[in-house]
């Protein structure tokens, strides 16, 4: 074996255990990444600097939109997933780009050593084509896939494929520029070609030849769009025509994910001063890559591809474009993921930094405010509501049992004999001949004083409720107008029916003073009749007597009616239980309307309570998010931190020398 051999398969082993080594932690770094997407409304600092971000850079002006970062995070999410399978991925991509007609697909014809891709004078490459090296022992014509769909492509499906004829070629390049976004082209070698670029026996090379740079903004955005699916970038300039606009901008953004990238100056024969053109070019390529120029030797080759493919420069180009790209894929393959990868993790290290900080302020913000703001007076109202319901049932069975003796006190005083003597004789008496009548108002007279009476005490019974009812308000400490309904007016009217011996004194036809005016009178007369005198005497003292006798009886009657309706009322209202009963009543209705009032505090009382228990229940929730967010985005600062030093320890590539 060589020592050109053992030097590429110690760089094969070198390799190997460095794509490990980064696939782990691609692994590693995509995990952050979906933890970070799992965390919720991620603060984006609108007061940094743009150049804070790398990656999750926002710009300032949609900083406040909350969805951007999400976006950024899924967007990294998908080209991590790239990144892997590029990783994992042995073989390895060259783009050969450069200014419009600079001689690109001259240069992939000369390292092929066949005249596959269509040259001209004029620019004639207007898509995209991959070679990629096929061994064959019967084939010889290169195998062309026509693609439409990059996305959809699969080799082993005719359906996401066109197949072209290599005469079509240069037609195709020319007329159907905008049909198709990728040329697929296979080319079988010999034995014979082994030791070429792309058939190495070590790993699989793929040569794309890209359109120019300055043919259309479309089709340079697209080059940009590519760079970073690329392991080795050939840059091709015209030495007549150094670099133009779009070459520099296309070098200074390749500056940035690529260490090193190869320049080939073509048709370097035809320039008359070479040494001011190679001066000069060396200058550009100082400012736009220094560390291409720092190896300048090594990655700058002035060659003319088109006339001297078997000159000593390109030759030498070609030894060491296969140094390059065998013994240094580390630089050239992995460097552009670990960059990536340490912009992801300086990201995610930057965003989970800021938001812990800003978590632990909303943790301590939200349980200050729990603390020593919510649950004081939530404990208050607690309290409160215990007290206050203690205090209420109390105070409505002491304003039931003041009303109950108040009401049967001014009850019994009512019907007491005083009151209803007044009450008869508020009636005046019309004489004998009416004395029916006389009765009938004395009963109705009585009836409306109780009325009246029943009346008043219901009157003044609300006007304490509406009394109570404040001091119940004052009790919960809440000063709402309620007015409450009156005592309601339900019972039967007490009605004393006149009876005849109603206009007797005690209810009986005869009394003692009327029986003694009898019995004389009757006696008087017997004696008197078995006497001399005469029968005319007789008959006029009787009639004397008898007259007596009844006006004694008319001038009772009034009497009689007042003391014996007074009695028969008391003994109604007392067989009837009516102050009880009415007593009974009115302490149902207070009793009602209190008790629908301490309903109505204790229901706004709990309503108050159930909303601040909901706002607890949300204050403690805020406590716990932000406390997890918090530990969440902890975690995600130690880790990123750690696969920092991780991949910076494990592939320390930048001080791996660029040739051996």
């Amino acid at each position: 074996m060589t020592d050109s051999s053992v030097k590429g398969y110690s760089q094969q082993s070198d390799y190997s255990h460095y794509r490990h080594c980064l696939s782990q932690c691609v692994s590693q770094v995509s995990n952050l990444v979906r933890q970070l997407t799992d965390i919720n409304d991620i603060y984006y600092p609108t007061t940094l600097s743009e150049d804070s971000f790398s990656i999750f850079k926002v710009d300032s002006k949609d900083r406040q939109d909350s969805h951007l970062m999400n976006t950024k995070l899924n967007t990294c999410l998908h080209h991590l997933d790239s990144l892997s399978k590029r990783v994992y991925d042995s073989s390895s991509k060259i783009l050969v780009t450069g200014d419009l007609n600079s001689g690109k697909s001259t240069l992939v014809n000369a390292l092929l050593r066949r005249e596959i891709l269509p040259t001209d004078q004029q620019p004639c490459t207007s898509v995209f084509s991959e070679v990629l090296s096929i061994p064959s022992e019967t084939e010889r014509e290169p195998l062309i896939h026509a693609i439409k769909e990059v996305e959809m492509y699969d080799r082993e499906n005719p359906d996401s494929y066109e197949v072209v004829k290599i005469e079509d070629l240069y037609r195709l390049n020319i007329d159907m520029e905008d049909h198709y976004k990728l040329l697929k082209i296979y080319t079988f070698f010999e034995e014979k070609d082994h030791g070429l670029l792309v058939r190495n026996g070590i790993m699989d090379i793929t040569l794309i030849d890209s359109p120019g740079l300055n043919t259309d903004s479309v089709k340079t955005t697209a080059v940009f769009a590519r760079e970073e699916e690329i392991d080795v970038v050939i840059f091709v300039v015209s030495a007549e025509n150094h670099f133009t606009l779009s070459g520099k901008e296309f070098l200074g953004n390749a500056a940035h994910d690529k260490l090193h990238v190869f320049i080939v100056v073509n048709r370097f024969d035809s320039i008359r001063d070479k040494d001011r053109c190679k001066r000069l070019i060396l200058e550009q390529i100082r400012q736009l890559s220094p560390s291409t120029y720092e190896n300048a030797s090594e990655l700058v080759h002035f060659v003319s591809a088109e006339n001297e493919v078997q000159s000593e420069d390109f030759i030498r180009l070609e030894q060491t474009l296969n140094s390059f790209v065998f013994q240094h894929r580390i630089q050239s393959k992995l460097l552009p993921a670990k960059n990536y990868l340490a912009n992801v993790l300086r990201d995610v290290y930057f965003v989970s930094s800021v938001n812990e900080s800003k978590c632990q302020e909303n943790h301590e913000k939200h349980l200050s405010e729990l603390n020593n703001r919510f649950l004081p007076g939530y404990s208050r109202l607690l309290a409160t509501r215990t007290t206050v319901t203690s205090d209420i049932q109390l105070f409505i069975r002491n304003a039931l049992s003041l009303t109950e003796t108040k009401v049967i006190e001014y009850l019994e005083e009512t019907v007491s004999d005083p009151m209803l003597h007044q009450a008869i004789q508020s009636v005046p008496y019309p004489g004998v001949l009416l004395s029916a009548r006389y009765a009938q108002s004395i009963a109705n007279a009585l009836s409306d004083h109780l009325e009246s009476s029943l009346e008043d005490i219901e009157f003044e019974i609300s006007q304490d409720a509406m009394t109570y009812l404040q001091k119940m308000d004052a009790l919960a400490s809440e000063h709402h107008t309620t007015y409450p309904k009156s005592i309601s007016h339900i019972h039967r009217r007490i009605q004393v029916f006149v009876e005849p011996r109603d206009f007797l004194i005690n209810r009986t036809l005869i009394g003692k003073k009327w029986f003694l005016n009898i019995l004389s009178t009757g006696l008087f007369s017997l004696a008197f009749y078995y006497s001399d005198h005469s029968r005319k005497a007789l008959s006029v003292t009787v009639l004397c007597q008898l007259a007596w006798t009844g006006y004694s009886f008319v001038s009772t009657i009034p009497i009689a009616l007042q003391h014996n309706l007074k009695h028969k009322f008391q003994n109604t209202i007392q067989s009837e239980k009516f102050i009880s009963h009415q007593s009974a009543h009115i302490i149902q209705e207070l009793d009602h309307i209190l008790d629908t009032k301490k309903t109505d505090i204790l229901s706004r009382m709990e309503n108050r309570i159930s909303l601040q228990t909901q706002q607890k229940l949300e204050l403690e929730q805020l406590v716990m998010d932000s406390e997890l967010k918090q530990k969440k985005f902890q975690s995600l600062v130690i880790k990123s931190n750690e696969l920092r030093d991780q991949l910076d320890g494990t592939m320390d590539i930048k001080s791996l020398p660029l040739v051996h």
